[in-house]
């Protein structure tokens, strides 16, 4: 037991310091799934302030398919985005390295870093470089993930040609996908949160990154262009 506890407490320790889903510090969650170290804010998740210490076990949303709510199989890179075998067609969505890819979404954003461009294909400006925007803080994960997993510039150029050009998506070998299999999943979600939960420390894992959260004006216009995209 004393063995899982620490084991908990080391998973809080080098989790990601800024929220999966905003690129902001504060005080946030640690997704309780396995070795996830994806950590999130409350109101990022819908949730009151009580999230931050509630003991029920909690999964974030890179487990489940964001089409019909199974188990993923596919996560995006830099956002919460997954999808299962079964509707890897059916999303925008490119598979650029074992089971990990781009949502549209971040493949938009991704083209625009490494083009270093200002206006995106709707024509819509976007800085950058100014600190209070969520495209500034994205723009600084993006590049410690693109070093954390060795991925460079024509993997966000083939993302974005295979969400735009279907065809090529769908000649991809469907084996490799498991579009036919029963159990797309990376693994089932429903299972390990019922049989792991005696196994957890009863202290749910609190991350609070030394950089402060700030502007609560980028979390509304990202949270109304990633439902847009979808």
């Amino acid at each position: 037991k004393m063995g899982k506890r620490n084991l908990k407490r080391k998973k809080e320790e080098i989790a990601e310091d800024c929220c999966f889903f905003c690129k902001d510090g504060g005080n946030m969650r640690v997704c309780d799934f396995k070795d996830c170290l994806k950590t999130y804010h409350a109101e990022c998740v819908n949730e009151d302030a009580s999230f931050l210490t509630s003991n029920n076990n909690w999964c974030c949303e890179s487990h489940y398919c964001c089409v019909c709510r199974k188990a993923s199989k596919f996560m995006c890179f830099f956002c919460p985005t997954a999808v299962c075998g079964k509707c890897y067609y059916d999303v925008d969505f490119a598979l650029v390295k074992r089971n990990r890819g781009f949502c549209r979404h971040c493949s938009k954003l991704a083209f625009l870093i490494e083009k270093n461009a200002d206006v995106d294909s709707d024509g819509e400006k976007i800085d950058m470089k100014d600190p209070a925007t969520f495209e500034s803080y994205f723009v600084e994960y993006y590049e410690v993930i693109k070093r954390k997993e060795g991925l460079n510039s024509q993997n966000a150029y083939i993302a974005r040609d295979l969400i735009k050009n279907r065809k090529k998506k769908c000649d991809m070998d469907s084996y490799e996908i498991g579009d036919g299999e029963d159990d797309s999943g990376e693994s089932d979600v429903s299972n390990f949160m019922g049989s792991d939960s005696d196994d957890l420390d009863s202290t749910t894992g609190v991350k609070s990154s030394g950089r402060k959260k700030k502007c609560m004006k980028k979390l509304e216009s990202i949270k109304g262009k990633v439902g847009k995209d979808k």
